[in-house]
């Protein structure tokens, strides 16, 4: 029987990016959370170091690309990430996959694009920063909503900045989501215990990875059901 399509878009916490590392990582094959949905052909085009523009891009592109998607998982990021255009002179350096990259990707960046993240970082005020975001983030929501394909999102490194610079005017915005919020967050893994690049996922935890899996599963088939009961 054919599986119904699942795609998935994300950071780094939603990538498995095996391809772009060659042998290095391939111990890490099957670990992710999307590799353990069986019910589903996972299309995962998430990429480590994404920006929320560079995944919302993701999404539209892939929806335009597959026009048989039945689900869709979405992670959300931070707020810091600046994009550069990949101009394709150094591809030894930026993997060809990335249209743009971000501050993130350090090793990636020239001095010039060093300096201008360090400069943004450090004078932008992270309340207006977060407010854009925002706005972003619940657009991005509603759009998703007037598909009406189940889908599910986590707030990924995003939810800590909610919850530290908005009163709850703004966190009440996101209420018209919350059966569709995943609320487990891979990003509250340990820090002491968080990889930074092996695996490029960051969380190597099994039991993380599993419980994450499990309520992506279970969401989407609550969602799933509700919406045939409505037909």
């Amino acid at each position: 029987m054919t599986k119904s399509k699942l795609l998935v878009v994300g950071d780094s916490f939603f990538s498995v990016d095996h391809h772009l590392y060659g042998n290095t990582f391939s111990k890490w094959k099957g670990h992710h959370w999307s590799e353990k949905l069986s019910e589903f052909e996972v299309l995962n085009h998430s990429l480590a170091g994404s920006s929320n523009a560079m995944i919302q891009h993701a999404l539209v592109t892939k929806l335009m690309q597959y026009t048989d998607i039945s689900a869709i998982a979405i992670g959300f990021t931070g707020i810091w990430r600046i994009e550069f255009e990949n101009d394709r002179t150094r591809p030894q350096v930026v993997p060809d996959e990335y249209k743009w990259y971000t501050s993130v990707h350090k090793s990636w960046l020239t001095s010039d694009q060093a300096l201008l993240s360090t400069l943004f970082k450090s004078m932008a005020d992270p309340y207006l920063e977060s407010i854009k975001h925002t706005w972003a983030i619940l657009g991005t929501l509603h759009f998703l909503k007037s598909l009406n394909i189940p889908f599910v999102y986590s707030l990924g490194i995003f939810e800590s900045t909610m919850q530290h610079h908005f009163n709850n005017v703004i966190i009440d915005q996101f209420s018209q989501f919350e059966k569709n919020k995943i609320d487990f967050n891979l990003t509250t893994y340990p820090n002491e215990k968080m990889c930074a690049h092996d695996p490029v996922f960051h969380v190597p935890d099994p039991d993380w990875q599993q419980k994450f899996a499990n309520e992506v599963s279970t969401k989407l088939k609550m969602i799933d059901t509700q919406s045939d009961s409505l037909l």
